[in-house]
């Protein structure tokens, strides 16, 4: 848990929810639970069930956080496309800098919000 939180914080600035040892010990709980909803219960019941016998090894651990950085990413590209959606701009069409401002903007409502993006039409 510890590798993973150091991973995330030093490569992207993420405090991933699960990682974090919030006051606890780094083996109080499991870091499956940055996973929340985002992978099916079997998957999650296997990294659970590893990190509850023996825990990871390296290749293990490779696969886990390259699983989660992959979750992260592409909940990032579903909002991204929300953002694009709900101000009518192409993805891949220049923007003058007040129209992409108004795009963070709108990507970043999103974000704070908590809004479900696969579900904006």
């Amino acid at each position: 848990r510890y590798a993973l939180h150091r991973l995330f914080v030093q490569r992207h600035g993420w405090q991933v929810k699960g990682l974090a040892a919030n006051g606890e010990t780094w083996d109080a709980a499991h870091p499956s639970t940055a996973f929340a909803d985002k992978v099916s219960s079997e998957v999650r019941s296997l990294f659970d069930d590893r990190l509850r016998n023996a825990g990871l090894d390296l290749h293990e651990l490779v696969v886990f956080a390259a699983t989660l950085e992959h979750l992260i990413h592409s909940e990032a590209m579903t909002r991204l496309h929300a953002a694009y959606r709900l101000s009518s701009e192409e993805p891949m069409k220049s923007l003058p800098k007040q129209k992409a401002d108004g795009l963070i903007q709108t990507y970043m409502a999103i974000y704070v919000t908590g809004l479900n993006a696969s579900a904006t039409s």
